[in-house]
């Protein structure tokens, strides 16, 4: 094998908020396209790479008072070498790097980067009624019990641990490593994001990559012929309508909604009730 690449490219964010086109459309450039596509029958995906989340997960869940000694450090090293390497002979370019959008990584994203500081990091962030409106809307959300009061707060809180790493990033903590994408850019001006993402990844931006995030369904697992606007104004003007499902979520994620620049979508907007 060739030198190892180190820049690899991580699309993040919660899930439902536009992870999939973004790594389109990256891997729109030939670069950055996987040499293998997808393959149903075998099972073959090589957008999401469960390999990091699965390890920055389990250490998660069973911390150890050695984590951080050089001997743990060691073994961390060369169990994300191994995995670098794998991700590069199963899911690599003909340049040697791979770009994985799996969602919950970006729950360990400070993890993420302390292994691999030359990772190149795209954070995908959606306004909350729009995450949680597909969410429970979802071909797998049961038709009447995923629509409840209970699963509309559970889906909230799922947003809510993500936002408070996208507060993270919106404070610059992690530096250049990570770049912001905001949907509703990207549905405005996909060409200025394709310009963007190729500065962050450190490619020569090509028009496939604006074709891409410009011309697809925002939402993979929503199959129609609609123009992407349309699909998100006519999901738009359903969130204001729905006024229970705005007064859950708001209840549930009010203070990172607004930390983060959104406003409810009713007219007028929710506004916290004392208490």
């Amino acid at each position: 094998m060739g030198e190892r690449r180190r820049d690899n490219v991580f699309v993040v964010g919660c899930q439902r908020s536009g992870t999939s086109v973004v790594w389109a459309g990256l891997t729109a450039h030939p670069d950055l396209a996987p040499l293998r596509g997808f393959d149903r029958e075998s099972g073959y995906d090589p957008k999401e790479l469960y390999y990091f989340r699965n390890l920055f997960g389990a250490r998660a869940a069973f911390s150890s008072p050695m984590y951080g000694w050089d001997v743990d450090r060691a073994y961390l090293a060369r169990v994300i070498d191994a995995t670098i390497d794998h991700c590069i002979e199963h899911h690599g370019s003909r340049a040697g790097r791979f770009v994985n959008a799996n969602p919950p990584d970006g729950l360990y994203l400070a993890e993420l980067l302390e292994a691999m500081p030359e990772a190149r990091v795209v954070y995908v962030l959606r306004h909350p009624e729009e995450v949680v409106w597909s969410s429970i809307h979802a071909p797998w959300s049961d038709p009447v019990t995923g629509r409840e009061p209970k699963q509309v707060r559970k889906a909230s809180e799922h947003w809510l641990r993500h936002a408070a790493v996208a507060r993270r990033v919106v404070d610059g903590e992690f530096g250049d490593a990570v770049l912001l994408v905001r949907h509703e850019d990207l549905l405005a001006s996909p060409a200025a994001i394709a310009s963007r993402l190729a500065a962050h990844v450190g490619v020569e931006e090509v028009p496939e990559m604006a074709e891409m995030l410009g011309g697809m369904t925002f939402n993979s697992s929503f199959q129609n012929s609609a123009p992407p606007g349309r699909v998100i104004r006519e999901t738009r003007r359903a969130i204001a309508r729905a006024h229970d499902f705005r007064e859950v979520v708001y209840r549930t994620v009010s203070e990172e909604m607004e930390g983060l620049g959104y406003v409810d979508f009713g007219n007028p907007p929710l506004v916290a009730r004392p208490g």
